[in-house]
């Protein structure tokens, strides 16, 4: 999303500049009007990112993380790979949304947090409500 972005953005400063350079008035016209056109692309396509593609709308499945043996819990990259130096860390006795799940190369489950990349092995957790692991979409 971020390429198509940057493509709109670009396209539109070359074609203000065109615009800016052009001979004559009925080519400065069009080519303002194309600005226009692209300009326009940017609110419809954030608006057809934010409504389809979205994570504010996909199902996320609540977890508590039990308190007994670690004041925090530190986030991994990818499933089954080491904590994260600049990674987000869970304080304990609270409970945190999840959107997926994946198993790691020995077989391991582990959660996706809902915003940003951040893994946290499934046993460490329990479902809040009247849902198991396996109700979750697969990562």
């Amino acid at each position: 999303m971020m390429v198509v972005l940057t493509m709109l953005v670009a396209a539109l400063f070359l074609v203000i500049e065109r615009a800016a350079t052009a001979e004559t008035a009925e080519k400065r016209v069009r080519l303002l009007w194309g600005a226009l056109g692209v300009a326009l692309v940017l609110p419809t396509g954030t608006w057809a990112y934010h409504g389809l593609f979205d994570s504010e709308h996909r199902s996320t499945f609540p977890f508590y993380l039990e308190g007994d043996q670690i004041p925090t819990l530190p986030s991994a990259g990818k499933p089954g790979g080491p904590p994260q130096a600049g990674g987000q860390f869970l304080p304990t006795g609270q409970s945190y949304d999840f959107e997926c799940n994946a198993k790691d190369d020995a077989g391991h489950l582990w959660l996706k947090a809902v915003a940003g990349n951040y893994w946290y092995e499934a046993s460490l957790f329990t479902p809040v409500g009247d849902f198991t692991t396996s109700d979750m979409p697969t990562c």
